[in-house]
């Protein structure tokens, strides 16, 4: 009977490592390769401008290689001006599914400001929560901002 019983316990833990062992979550984290792929997002918050607080509001989407490459598109409204805006930049990962991203941000061709934002993967890389860290113009001069974003994966990782 015991050695059943130790026979019966040492599969059943088999079957539990097995399984930590097989779901990459469990064990690696975030990884560049897992992150990669289609992603919508949307943001709003405040530009604090000298003379006022504007609202600004956006939608988009971007695609992130496993290098940490990001492209995209979004459509901005700041203070009721909408404009249809070209993104890129390089994602840098840290730990716990932590990461920051520089982002270059076009209008017609021409440069309009830098965004530097802190991020989080979250629900087993199917979400991201993230805040502007910053935002620069061309000329160097730092906005104030208060924008918070919310996104999630577009796609499967095996539908990308």
């Amino acid at each position: 009977m015991k050695r059943q019983l130790t026979r019966t316990t040492f599969i059943l833990l088999s079957i539990g490592a097995l399984w930590i062992a097989l779901t990459p979550a469990a064990q690696a984290g975030c990884s560049q390769t897992q992150a990669a792929g289609q992603w919508g997002f949307s943001y709003s918050g405040t530009v604090l401008t000298p003379s006022a607080a504007v609202p600004i509001a956006s939608a988009g989407r971007f695609y992130q290689d496993s290098s940490g490459n990001v492209s995209g598109t979004e459509t901005v409204n700041l203070g009721g001006n909408a404009s249809d805006d070209v993104i890129k930049g390089k994602l840098t990962l840290g730990t716990n599914c932590t990461w920051v991203l520089v982002a270059n941000v076009y209008q017609n061709g021409q440069k309009v400001r830098t965004s530097t934002i802190n991020g989080v993967y979250s629900s087993n890389l199917t979400e991201v929560k993230a805040v502007f860290r910053s935002a620069t113009l061309p000329d160097g001069t730092d906005l104030p901002v208060v924008i918070t974003i919310d996104g999630s994966r577009l796609f499967t990782r095996d539908e990308d």
